[in-house]
């Protein structure tokens, strides 16, 4: 075993976790209930009863800021950065845990060259650039918040992001277009 993401519990975890994020995406807006049927009700509650609810409605605000993207409305699959990802469709997303210091790293080929669209889905602010190995050297390719690039098929690029500059915990989603630009005529090439 290298390290705990070897384990088949924790595999077996983080994979329940995205399904459990996927049916959270499924509920109503929270928001918008809890305007219309929380505040109307506080005026008839007794103190201990309104202390209890308060801190249920102040739990469900933290929560309910987590959906800032809902990726069950779409049909493509998310990745983790616990493996590498070969030859993915054409549409897919991948989800970083930024909830530690330093560089997170998924290796990614695919099968052919293609034009990619690349987008933050959300956490702006996180750090995000390919990196490519050449024979002698290694090239960096900066995404500020969403690029259009050419990617050759049959090699693999590692796609980093890091947070270490703010000091918020928060996993970060990177979704992945594939465009029907002929790779040939188009530039940037990476």
């Amino acid at each position: 075993m290298k390290n705990y993401k070897d384990l088949d519990i924790y595999k077996i975890a983080y994979n329940l976790a995205i399904e459990v994020h996927k049916m959270t995406m499924q509920l109503p807006n929270v928001i918008t209930y809890l305007k219309n049927h929380y505040f109307s009700g506080l005026k008839n509650m007794r103190p201990k009863t309104y202390i209890s609810v308060s801190i249920l409605f102040l739990l469900i605000l933290l929560f309910a800021d987590c959906k800032k993207h809902d990726p069950v409305e779409e049909d493509f699959p998310i990745y983790s950065t616990f493996e590498d990802i070969i030859n993915p469709p054409g549409v897919f997303e991948v989800i970083y845990n930024l909830r530690t210091y330093g560089d997170v790293i998924v290796k990614i080929k695919f099968d052919t060259n293609a034009v990619w669209y690349i987008e933050k889905v959300n956490a702006l602010s996180a750090l995000l650039w390919i990196e490519r190995k050449y024979t002698d050297s290694i090239a960096q390719f900066i995404i500020n918040s969403d690029t259009i690039i050419g990617l050759e098929g049959n090699v693999f690029y590692s796609f980093c992001a890091n947070n270490n500059n703010y000091f918020e915990d928060r996993n970060f989603f990177v979704m992945f277009t594939k465009k029907t630009i002929p790779y040939e005529d188009f530039l940037p090439k990476f």
